[in-house]
């Protein structure tokens, strides 16, 4: 049991840094919910994506001291609209539901990359991120997490305990409506 979708690469740090002698590279802090759209629809076709614009104003300091404009944080009442532009669905039950392994790969194989909201825990701190599962072997799932880890494992389990599961909030666990072309 397993499988591995050839889903894009999308990083919401260092943006730009893959061309050679680009020294005006871009993090996006508080992109992965875009960089996490624009992979999964790019699975299914070329961009340019819609994404929620009015949410692309916040100014970033970069490493280097120069500033960028970048993402906001996307809030629970922007999720619709960002649903509504790129097509995107919520997994039935996906908010009162503990997940198999087989029911992912399931997923995987009949809806496409599956974006997942989660708790994160990095460098000491825990914060909310978006990710996109991309395939399951017999460890776990395996994801993209666009700060910077693409082909990332977690167990089952852990994708179970660490994803956001709030009832009444459909936004948490989603494909894209584009699942039927491929």
């Amino acid at each position: 049991m397993s499988i591995l979708l050839e889903v894009p690469f999308i990083t919401q740090l260092d943006i730009g840094g893959h061309v050679p002698g680009n020294k005006n590279t871009l993090n996006d802090y508080t992109g992965c919910w875009y960089a996490s759209t624009c992979m999964v629809g790019y699975y299914f076709a070329q961009g340019p994506r819609h994404g929620v614009p009015e949410l692309f104003t916040k100014q970033n300091v970069n490493l280097d001291g120069s500033t960028s404009t970048g993402h906001w944080a996307i809030p629970a009442g922007w999720m619709p609209t960002l649903m509504e532009r790129e097509g995107l669905i919520a997994v039935a039950d996906h908010a009162t539901k503990t997940f198999s392994l087989e029911e992912v790969e399931n997923l995987l194989k009949t809806k496409g990359p599956l974006m997942f909201s989660w708790m994160k825990t990095h460098g000491g701190s825990t914060y909310g991120h978006v990710s996109v599962v991309i395939g399951t072997d017999d460890t776990g799932i395996i994801f993209h997490d666009p700060e910077k880890a693409p082909k990332s494992r977690m167990t089952i389990g852990d994708f179970d305990s660490k994803r956001y599961k709030y009832p009444g909030y459909p936004y948490y666990l989603l494909y894209s409506n584009m699942s039927g072309i491929k």
